[in-house]
């Protein structure tokens, strides 16, 4: 039981044009820039936010270009860029991006993370109050918390100013979210250490202290969801009862959901009569699939769909499925569970 799922990014609708394939081992961005039109321009590259020229690319007098280059081994964000125009591209791989400007107007297309940093964008161009904004844009984090998109989005800067700020303590669980899933996922990335240095120093200037992860050190932030029954759940409730508990985000609609849920059975069966319960939050967006299955399990069982705030993702950094806590009797958290094969030994081990 060691098969994880990654949360995909959501669907975008809107200006999409058509796109290409890579060439190689390279990867290709192309397109329309009606504002640069027989023009130089330059093809950028970011160091942690320190911009700098990779190289320029000629855009023929109809505005059209197209850009070729050796793929990094690990996904990153370029810009193009000139006096009259500055577009962000994401690279996973060694996909082809297309890029298209008119006026203040642009799209991408190409690959799942163009469509998921439109989406970003678009929302960081809504005239919302800002507190809005960045809940929606939290919510799209957690959709893909490992992604470039995600990175690009906590440091992005609107008027100078970070649309994540380091020094808010609610603006540090999202960075947080981000880092971890990089530190889980993505090892290797030159980002990750960067991420974890961001986080780290952003709780010293928060004055919060400490030095590990936060998906380490969570002190049970609470969750009031609706259960099967359409009965509200306490998750600090059920911790202040002295019980174990086992906390689990899923999906019923995942292909390993019941092959995963057999296996919380089993333990659920050997240790609740010694104080074991399980709470498990559903993130499907289809309430009749989730309560069908909800009805057949012992345990407790809420759902997060898409009309709930995405708060409660944030504060248990879920960027994936199934993500498994354990909870102590003295209602800490105390394990992020990461090798579900040892779920059983972990939850033994508080009893």
């Amino acid at each position: 039981m060691n098969n994880i799922r990654i949360l995909s990014a959501a669907a975008l609708t809107g200006l999409l044009v058509l796109s290409g394939c890579g060439n190689g081992n390279k990867w290709t961005v192309k397109g329309q820039l009606d504002p640069a039109a027989g023009k130089m321009v330059a093809v950028e590259a970011s160091d942690n936010g320190r911009w700098y020229v990779l190289d320029s690319v000629k855009v023929d007098d109809s505005g059209k270009f197209s850009y070729s280059r050796e793929a990094m081994g690990y996904p990153d964000v370029y810009r193009l860029r000139n006096d009259n125009v500055t577009v962000y591209f994401p690279i996973d791989s060694i996909e082809t991006v297309t890029v298209t400007r008119e006026g203040e107007r642009y799209a991408l297309s190409g690959s799942s993370q163009s469509e998921m940093m439109m989406k970003a964008d678009s929302i960081i161009a809504q005239r919302i109050p800002e507190a809005e904004k960045k809940n929606e844009l939290a919510r799209l984090i957690l959709t893909d918390p490992a992604s470039i998109t995600s990175y690009y989005v906590i440091n992005r800067k609107v008027g100078g100013e970070p649309l994540f700020d380091p020094s808010v303590k609610k603006d540090i669980r999202v960075i947080g979210a981000v880092a971890n899933a990089y530190n889980e996922q993505r090892p290797a990335d030159p980002r990750s250490a960067y991420l974890k240095r961001l986080y780290l120093s952003s709780r010293r200037q928060a004055g919060e202290g400490g030095t590990a992860m936060i998906a380490n050190e969570i002190s049970s932030p609470e969750i009031n969801l609706y259960d099967n029954t359409g009965v509200r759940r306490s998750l600090n409730e059920l911790a202040s009862q002295g019980k174990v508990v086992v906390l689990n985000f899923t999906s019923y609609a995942a292909e390993e959901s019941p092959a995963f849920n057999l296996m919380l059975n089993s333990i659920y069966e050997k240790y609740h009569g010694a104080g074991l319960e399980i709470y498990q939050v559903a993130l499907d967006e289809d309430e009749y699939n989730w309560k069908r299955t909800a009805d057949n399990l012992p345990w407790i069982t809420v759902i997060n769909d898409a009309h709930n705030s995405g708060q409660v993702l944030i504060d248990y950094n879920v960027g994936s499925i199934p993500t498994v806590f354990i909870l102590n009797r003295n209602g800490d958290v105390v394990e992020r569970v990461t090798d579900l094969g040892e779920l059983e030994k972990l939850v033994a081990k508080y009893m």
